[in-house]
């Protein structure tokens, strides 16, 4: 997981943005749950948790989070 970051300013019509912190998911890749998909909610979890500390609580609401995978995920129906 990675965080980022961007001021409101823009520096030559262009927003400037930065990696804030990261945070490597614990266990294997997530289409490996595909027997059982709630734990791969619950392998995300250390990471969240993470975000929601790095992120201002202010923020939380108008954050976007993006889950993105690997090509293995297309072999879950």
């Amino acid at each position: 997981m990675f965080i980022y970051k961007w001021p409101a300013d823009k520096e030559n019509d262009t927003g400037v943005v930065s990696e804030h912190s990261m945070c490597d998911v614990e266990g294997p890749g997530i289409s490996s749950y595909r027997l059982n998909p709630p734990a791969a909610g619950t392998s995300l979890e250390h990471c969240l948790n993470q975000a929601l500390r790095d992120v201002p609580r202010e923020k939380h609401t108008g954050t976007p989070l993006y889950l993105g995978a690997t090509a293995g995920m297309r072999l879950l129906k």
